[in-house]
């Protein structure tokens, strides 16, 4: 009766701990803000019928129609509200979160655990970047999540419907995000484990090679376009690590574990605890080596961390696990406490690096005169009197999705200086975004540009911190 009554303190505590964790989330989530660059781009690729949205997200999105289509039938369904647009996103977070919860009872007995996992996968900056953006990354997470979930069913036992799910989510996440694909490697070592199983397999292996190879097709012909596409650096050692490791889950994991033993003199004895690290570790490996062989491959880095957000959801299993692993409810629920305070004080310094273009496109509208855009959009800088109009259409969209569609005259960065004069040859309004986060070179050049033909600048004030608009009088 004791051990009863202190398990269920144990899920008391945990599930308070989720519940803080789902606070923090939205309370730190910016619900109320506009689209960011991107997310305007899902929202002109949706704009018109569905065989455009499947078109737009080929040869525009360069990646798989799968997320904008489903896009599309809900933006038809519930109109092109900006929440309507991130309904995907939020959906495929809140399934992330059961699919960890699924993932971390595997791997222990304890039935706090998976309310662990779920309270640090909330805690995440990435996942709750991209759990309210219109963009595929939340779909591919949990698609990522479900095909770990199905590898280690299928590596337990063989089964026809555990094959089926496998190579399904296998798919699914694929489709969803060319990228996410470094997950399957991880799958199939998983699987590979058990040789019985693997020659059971064998069949649909060639299932999923051949439904994966329209995609693959698709993607190694984005290589023409690797050096237009990709603007990241390849990383050091010091990045690759704080990239594929939530260091808060790990310094307060690392601080439980040791107040447990200098405590107790002991962790945990869990068998399936101690299966964790051994079964997990093609998960957190997998990815830093994938993607530094992708830049090589293309010839340009494409380290991004909301490219493997699925590794971030392992890494909270396997926090969740060790916590788990700690024996007695007191330094249990101070090892919590410390895990909480840090995602919490990690939350409170970080700001949020505003791109919302609501604010931006209404100072638009108001404005009665032509406008200078720059977007930073990287594909901008390939424009010139060729260009298609649907392509005008695409650098546009920031501002089009907010109702500016006339007189919007687009500026490009490796203009000449030439073509900066003719725009400012009458008063306008420059629009102008950073390149990348934390760049202000964008902006000066224009100004400079402006100035030196004698115009006036006057800063306009907005929401948005990484856009500037001035009025060139």
């Amino acid at each position: 009766m004791k051990r009863v009554g202190s398990e269920l303190r144990e899920i008391f505590v945990a599930a308070m701990f989720l519940c803080v964790m789902v606070l923090i989330a939205v309370l730190r989530w910016p619900w109320s803000d506009g689209l960011w660059l991107d997310e305007t781009l899902s929202a002109w690729t949706v704009s018109a019928g569905l065989q455009d949205a499947w078109r737009r997200a080929l040869d525009f999105q360069t990646q798989s129609p799968l997320f904008y289509v489903i896009e599309w039938f809900i933006v038809r369904a519930g109109g092109s509200s900006e929440v309507s647009l991130r309904l995907v996103s939020i959906i495929a977070a809140i399934g992330s979160a059961g699919m960890v919860s699924l993932l971390a009872a595997r791997f222990s007995s304890s039935r706090s655990v998976p309310l662990y996992a779920a309270g640090f996968l909330l805690g995440c900056d990435v996942f709750q970047v991209g759990a309210i953006t219109a963009r595929p990354y939340s779909l591919a997470t949990f698609s990522a999540l479900l095909s770990i979930y199905a590898s280690l069913l299928l590596r337990e036992m063989y089964s026809h419907r555990r094959a089926f799910l496998w190579v399904a989510a296998t798919l699914m996440t694929w489709y969803a995000h060319y990228l996410f694909i470094a997950v399957a490697l991880a799958n199939v070592i998983t699987v590979a484990r058990n040789s019985a199983t693997l020659r059971k397999t064998s069949m649909w292996l060639l299932i999923l090679f051949g439904t994966c190879l329209p995609g693959a097709i698709h993607f190694f012909e984005l290589r023409s376009r690797a050096s237009g596409l990709l603007f990241t650096r390849i990383p050091g050692f010091p990045e690759i690590l704080m990239d594929c490791v939530p260091m808060p889950l790990v310094v307060a994991a690392t601080l439980g574990a040791v107040m447990a033993y200098i405590w107790q003199g002991r962790v945990g004895s869990d068998r399936l605890a101690r299966a964790t690290p051994y079964t997990l570790l093609p998960y957190l490996v997998v990815a830093p080596v994938t993607f530094m062989f992708l830049a090589v491959l293309t010839g340009g880095a494409v380290w991004l961390p909301r490219y493997w957000e699925w590794q971030t959801a392992v890494c909270t299993i396997v926090a969740a696990v060790l916590l788990g692993r700690i024996d007695g409810a007191p330094v249990k629920s101070l090892a919590l406490l410390v895990a909480a305070f840090f995602i919490v004080v990690r939350g409170l310094v970080q700001t949020w690096h505003s791109e919302e273009w609501r604010s931006v496109g209404r100072v638009a509208r108001a404005y009665a005169g032509p406008i200078v855009l720059y977007s930073g959009l990287i594909e901008a800088e390939s424009m010139d009197s060729s260009s298609s109009a649907e392509f005008q259409q695409y650098v546009r969209a920031p501002l089009s999705v907010y109702g500016r569609t006339e007189n919007v005259f687009l500026a490009r960065l490796s203009g000449s200086e030439e073509e900066l004069r003719v725009l400012f040859e009458k008063p306008a309004l420059l629009i102008a975004a950073a390149k990348t986060v934390g760049s202000r070179r964008s902006p000066q050049r224009f100004l400079d540009a402006a100035t030196t033909m004698g115009r006036s600048v006057k800063q306009v004030e907005t929401n948005s911190s990484l856009i500037t608009i001035h009025e060139i009088r």
